[in-house]
């Protein structure tokens, strides 16, 4: 839905690109937040607190998909037409893509 206009309004080459830029970017990001949770839960090892490890061990979680890349697209399709109004499932009214 998002993706068809701006890829009419950039042309496909960009819009390949962001799309492609978006994913990798989300991936570069869940990996620097993983490596730094999971210092947190070596550390918390080290000091034989596993009771807390095992609290935080939900932090160690894999990603799959392409959900970054979709995230990127709708924030995109927001800021490039702000006042676009959409019906969102069981909204009655329309709501602006800014909101």
């Amino acid at each position: 839905m998002f993706g068809r206009v701006l890829e009419n309004v950039w042309g496909p080459k960009r819009f390949l690109f962001f799309y492609l830029a978006c994913g990798v970017g989300a991936a570069a990001l869940h990996l620097a937040i993983q490596y730094f949770r999971c210092e947190q839960l070596l550390q918390l090892a080290e000091a034989n607190d596993m009771i807390e490890v095992q609290a935080k061990i939900g932090a160690a979680a894999p990603a799959l998909g392409a959900s970054g890349a979709v995230m990127g697209v709708m924030a995109a399709f927001a800021l490039t037409f702000p006042n676009t109004e959409l019906y969102i499932m069981f909204i009655p009214v329309p709501v602006k893509a800014k909101w």
